[in-house]
């Protein structure tokens, strides 16, 4: 094993820490103010009042100051400028991204991200609104979550921290995000995205499938260190090819670096003809 490799290893160990249950119960020494459960965050994220979190609407807005506040409480900083906020278009809206650092912090970046938006309000049905707590409000969490651990560790690599405009209209934020990492290049490593993580897969509990799991050595080298299989491959997320359908892709097709998106969502209770319908639309 290389040196770059166990590098990349003891950073993905890190993120895996929070939701294995080996570490459920470790403590921290740091006195940094915490940011709300993963329930809570869920929680406000989803809430009727947000409207479903369409790109360009109010409650999309609210979603990200909400966003914002935890970035400010765990002592992030905006990778741009002096705003948080990374404008995509008019249509599109905006991404939230943020940076860690610490002393450690070497010149070279990872990202760990999900998507913030939802579909909005639906015109039809008693009940209208689609809240995405498992999509994608359950990921946004875990980015927080992890954000905060991570804040309290000393890294050897600086961490963005990005929640992903536009995602259900086809990637849009991401993409906006990597040409503009690309254009300014911003040398950043690899990417880890979650994607509905609010269930527990029926065939494996306590444990999450990789999209495109042969694609680099992340899920190997993570599940060796870890001394069990917890990062999974999926047969029917690779049948489906999910790895070109959520935040990921844009990183690996603009920047060819590794990008994986990590997910619970039941694919086998549903048929093959409703795969990609349903795994979008949660």
């Amino acid at each position: 094993m290389t040196k770059k490799s166990l590098q990349l290893s003891a950073l993905v160990i890190t993120v895996i820490t929070c939701f294995s249950s080996h570490f459920a119960n470790a403590q921290s020494n740091s006195t940094k103010p915490t940011i709300p459960s993963a329930f809570e965050i869920i929680q406000a994220i989803a809430h009727d009042s947000l409207q479903g979190r369409k790109p360009s609407t109010v409650g999309y807005d609210k979603a990200a100051r909400y966003v914002e506040q935890q970035l400010l409480t765990i002592g992030a900083k905006p990778l741009f400028g002096n705003s948080f906020v990374d404008s995509v278009s008019a249509y599109y809206g905006y991404n939230i991204v943020g940076v860690l650092e610490s002393p450690q912090s070497t010149n070279e970046y990872i990202l760990i991200g999900a998507h913030l938006d939802h579909l909005g309000v639906k015109s039809y049905g008693t009940d209208t609104i689609y809240n995405g707590a498992n999509d994608n409000a359950s990921g946004v969490a875990a980015v927080l979550k992890i954000a905060e651990a991570l804040s309290k560790q000393q890294f050897s690599k600086k961490i963005i921290i990005a929640l992903f405009t536009s995602e259900e209209t086809g990637l849009d934020g991401s993409n906006a995000l990597a040409k503009k990492i690309k254009a300014q290049q911003i040398p950043l490593k690899y990417v880890i995205n979650f994607d509905m993580i609010g269930t527990t897969m029926t065939s494996a509990p306590n444990k999450v499938f990789v999209t495109g799991f042969d694609k680099s050595n992340l899920a190997i080298t993570a599940n060796s260190l870890l001394k069990e299989e917890f990062l999974l491959k999926d047969a029917q997320a690779e049948e489906m090819d999910l790895f070109r359908y959520s935040d990921n892709f844009s990183f690996y097709r603009v920047l060819n670096i590794p990008a994986h998106t990590m997910s619970t969502f039941n694919l086998t209770s549903i048929r093959p003809k409703q795969q990609l319908l349903i795994f979008h639309y949660q």
